[in-house]
């Protein structure tokens, strides 16, 4: 099935009486359950590209598909709808509500879905899940940066999203604790069902995933398949 689509997807930003253009006709598709990664140099449109994938920036022109539904003509309300049903966000700088507790931030997505069975159960799973039960009761300036990102991917995936996008989200954490991010976000894809879709610089994060979509000047440049090379590479072993 597939969960993310979009054919001629264009767009620019107006900056005074000019557009900027920014993405240039870019078609692609992603498979239910496949974690990608965007790549690019600063400036080639890789985030403004997630971002209108998750509805966060409306499309100038094209065709965009979000669950094997078109979205691209959907009023405000039915996109923030759609985001806060089947969609979680996780970005480079954290936004954890800073007078909330751990606990409280991650159940956030729920008490504004008003998820009131088993609510208490499912946070404490999910920060189990994390490895931030000893940290329930803190606040987010109590805690380490890679604990700030696993308590942001808590609050991401407790609502049990179909697509989670996450912008640069090791980007200001050590290798540590960005390998730990990526193992919790690859855990999600195979046990979860979700599809991921990650926008990042570090060559080594993208090669946890099953592909990477590489973007220069709004437009794609490549497509690479990590699990044809794992399958080429385990093939040259056995030979």
């Amino acid at each position: 099935m597939t969960a993310l689509s979009c054919r001629n997807l264009t767009k620019s930003y107006v900056m005074g009486e000019q557009g900027t253009p920014v993405l240039h006709e870019v078609s692609l598709t992603i498979q239910t359950n496949e974690f990608v990664a965007v790549m690019g140099p600063s400036g080639s449109g890789k985030s403004t590209l997630l971002h209108c994938l998750g509805l966060l920036e409306p499309i100038d022109q094209g065709e965009l598909s979000v669950l094997g539904e078109p979205a691209d003509a959907l009023s405000d309300r039915a996109k923030a709808r759609l985001r806060r049903i089947h969609m979680g966000f996780v970005f480079q700088s954290f936004y954890l509500v800073p007078g909330l507790s751990v606990r409280e931030n991650v159940l956030l997505p729920l008490f504004i879905n008003r998820v009131r069975y088993g609510r208490d159960t499912r946070v404490d799973r999910m920060l189990g899940q994390v490895g931030l039960t000893h940290r329930a009761d803190y606040r987010p300036n109590q805690l380490s940066g890679g604990e700030q990102q696993r308590c942001a991917l808590a609050r991401a995936l407790i609502g049990q999203p179909d697509l989670l996008f996450l912008d640069e989200p090791t980007g200001n954490l050590d290798s540590k604790n960005g390998t730990d991010i990526l193992n919790l976000v690859g855990e999600a894809v195979k046990n979860s069902q979700v599809t991921a879709v990650m926008v990042t610089h570090d060559q080594a994060a993208a090669r946890c995933c099953d592909r990477i979509i590489k973007i220069r000047d709004g437009r794609i440049e490549h497509i690479s398949d990590n699990r044809l090379l794992a399958d080429k590479e385990a093939a040259d072993e056995h030979a």
